[in-house]
This record gives structure tokens, sequence and C-alpha cells, in this order.
């Protein structure tokens, strides 16, 4: 696992966004580092910006719960919109996210 680390960080470093999403996967579960929220958050920010959407989501997902982060469901929504506009399906956000199902239901 620390071999996986190692080269998942270098890579993270040199821009991919992959790499930065699963460094966050490694950062949130505490796989072959100690569990680091804030670090975890970091990294899907940096993914999601580049245009992750498996990290707009995960970032949604801990804007929403306010996991490593403040929690702002403003802010989780436009991750979700994100992830659900590039190829992350809006039925698995929806499924997954009971705030964002309630306030599309409240403008049909």
């Amino acid at each position: 696992m620390e071999l996986e680390f190692a080269i998942c960080l270098e890579n993270a470093e040199q821009g991919d966004a992959e790499a930065q999403r699963e460094l966050g996967c490694l950062y949130r579960m505490g796989l072959g580092v100690n569990q680091d929220e804030a670090q975890a958050v970091e990294w899907y920010e940096k993914a999601a910006t580049a245009g992750n959407t498996k990290a707009q989501f995960y970032l949604g997902r801990l804007y929403e719960e306010g996991l490593g982060i403040t929690k702002d469901e403003a802010l989780a929504m436009q991750w979700y919109l994100k992830a659900a506009q590039g190829s992350q399906s809006l039925a698995e956000v929806l499924k997954t996210n009971t705030t964002l199902t309630s306030i599309i239901l409240q403008f049909n």
C-alpha cells in the first residue's frame, strides 16, 4: 500500500487528475497513510477543478456532510451538478443526495 501511495502522490503532484482523486480517496479512508479528511478535500478539489467528475461528486459529498471542510449545501449542490453535467449520471447523484433531490422536486 505504501508503494501505491508513493506512486499516486508523485502522479498527483504532476497534475494527474485521476491520481489526485485517488489520493483523496486514500486520505479519506486512511489507506497507506493516516486518515486526513482535510487532505482528502484538498486533493479532491484539485481533481474536481481539473474536471474529474468522480472527484466532483466526492467533493459534493464532503461539502454536504461537512467532512474535512465546513458544511455548505450550496457548494455541495454546485459540485453535484458539475458531476451530473460530466460523465457522472444525474440519477446516481440524485440517488445519494436527498438535499439535491428535494430541491429539484420543488421546481417540478
